[in-house]
């Protein structure tokens, strides 16, 4: 079976149950793999809005808040950001100090359905990471952020266009 069958495949049987339980259990395995501290998946709306949570705080929503008015165009071409006291906005801030942050574009096509907020204790938190590896996590987070399941969504949510942050990621 070609991989691109078996993403499909994962997708369909990920998406099998309700979509924000999908959502929440795509988003506790992510935690647990990478080992973040907190993470959460927000539909794009006008603005942000929390779908779902793991372990997140008043913080968390508090520095997607403060991002979005700076970034979101950023988001919308598929960039993928990474937060840390050195390169943060006027504006922004991070939940804690000594954290570092990963917020992903959740495409469906080229339209942005939503965001996923990771973050860790480490300032090198995230720069090690492969984005290709989240492809087929993020697909089922935008059928579930879209409110849709199996084959039913017209365009199936793609990777395209995802792209590292502007200032690159040592690997």
């Amino acid at each position: 079976m070609p991989q691109a069958d078996l993403i499909d495949a994962l997708v369909e049987l990920a998406m099998a149950e309700e979509p924000r339980r999908s959502a929440e259990r795509t988003l506790n395995v992510l935690v647990k793999t990478f080992r973040c501290r907190a993470g959460a998946v927000f539909s794009a709306d006008e603005r942000p809005k929390l779908f779902v949570g793991h372990a997140i705080d008043e913080g968390v929503l508090e520095t997607v808040k403060q991002l979005w008015p700076n970034r979101r165009a950023a988001l919308k071409r598929g960039e993928v950001l990474r937060l840390d006291a050195g390169n943060l906005k006027s504006g922004e801030t991070l939940p804690a100090q000594g954290l570092a942050a990963l917020v992903f574009p959740i495409l469906s096509g080229e339209e942005l359905k939503g965001l996923l907020y990771v973050d860790g204790q480490s300032a090198r938190f995230g720069l090690t990471l492969d984005f290709k590896d989240l492809a087929p996590f993020l697909r089922i987070l935008s059928r579930a952020v879209a409110g849709t399941s199996g084959k039913a969504e017209a365009a199936a949510p793609q990777m395209v266009g995802m792209r590292a942050p502007s200032g690159g990621i040592a690997r």
